[in-house]
Parts: C-alpha cells; structure tokens; sequence
C-alpha cells in the first residue's frame, strides 16, 4: 500500500495531498460536534495546521514512522475521513491505529473497511507483529468497530488524556499478526466494503 490508491469496496484509501485541503477542513468543519469530545488534535485545526499535518505526513511516509491515508468516495472522490498506522515501530514492529469518519457517513461500515484493509497492510506489508487502539470509553461506535475487527480489550487507563479541562478514561485494544492472519478472509470482505 503504497503512494497509490488502494480499493476497499466503494471506498478506496489514498495519502493525503495538499489539494485535499479544501476537502478535509469542510469535512473537519462539518464533524466538529462529533469530533470534539474525542479528538486530541480537534482544538488544533486550523487551514495552516492542516496544511503542515498534510506535510507532515508526506514527510512520515518516506520515514516509514507513520501511514496516514485519507478515505475517499469512489464515486466522486468525496473526502470521508482519515485512518492512519501510527507511531510505527520497526524495532518493535508494533503501530497504533487511529480513524475517524465524517458526519453524515457514520454506520455505513467506512471505518471498519478501512480499518480492515490497514490491519493486512500492517502484517503483510509492514511485517508488524501488534496493533494497538484506544478509544475513549464513552466512544460507543469506535468501540463496536474495534470488537468487529477482532482486537482484544487489554486494559482501561484512567484519566489518561485531557481533552478541553476533561480527564477522559480509555479503553485500550491490540491484535496480534497471529491473529489478523488467522482472520484474512474475514478481514478480506469486511473491506470489500458497498455504500448504498
């Protein structure tokens, strides 16, 4: 998975450029309520910040320390969310993933096809042997997401990050290589994904 384009279904997975700007903060814009109580970098957004996290993950890339793609419509190319491997650790061969999907596109199974086709990128590409997730505990959604692709609860960290003057707890997931190979087909038609 590489700089090309990469089909899940009626979506497909793409790095970001800077010529999606326009389309990220309209999307941003539009999420902001859902984002808000969730997001680390929500109270960050701005055009410029944008612009330089588009940069910044150019940059990451070629380091091989982040994947960052955008979610895209097939369709018209609409910008539907982001999905990323994070803090990648060849050493350790570990990667935290992270997503998030505009408002409007909620329950239509985008971030667990995404989600999908990043875990078989993770292992077979990447040779990564876990990756972690977290979500807030009263993140709802990104935990049925998270239970659908098989990650295993490891543990809750209380109070853990300050979100707008709140200590909000998180739930921590992993999954094991072992264990995303073990469910490849699954995975397979889970990102195989069909809007309507």
């Amino acid at each position: 998975m590489g700089a090309q384009a990469i089909q899940c279904g009626d979506v497909y997975l793409r790095p970001l450029r800077i010529t999606d700007l326009a389309q990220i903060m309209k999307a941003i814009a539009q999420s902001a309520d859902e984002l808000k109580p969730f997001a680390k970098w929500f109270d960050c957004v701005s055009e410029e910040a944008e612009a330089e996290f588009i940069r910044l993950s150019q940059r990451q890339r070629r380091m091989r320390t982040d994947f960052v793609y955008g979610v895209f419509r097939g369709t018209d190319g609409l910008y539907l969310g982001g999905i990323g491997l994070h803090d990648v650790s060849f050493k350790h061969r570990r990667a935290e993933l992270g997503y998030w999907v505009r408002t409007g596109f909620h329950r239509r199974g985008i971030a667990t096809a995404a989600s999908a086709r990043m875990l078989l990128y993770a292992v077979d590409d990447l040779d990564l042997n876990v990756v972690f997730v977290r979500t807030a505990v009263a993140n709802k959604s990104s935990q049925a997401v998270i239970r659908k692709l098989g990650f295993r609860e490891i543990g809750r960290a209380r109070k853990d990050l300050v979100l707008r003057g709140r200590a909000l707890d998180h739930f921590y997931y992993d999954i094991l290589a072992t264990e995303i190979k073990r469910r490849t087909k699954r995975l397979e038609r889970l990102y195989r994904l069909k809007l309507d």
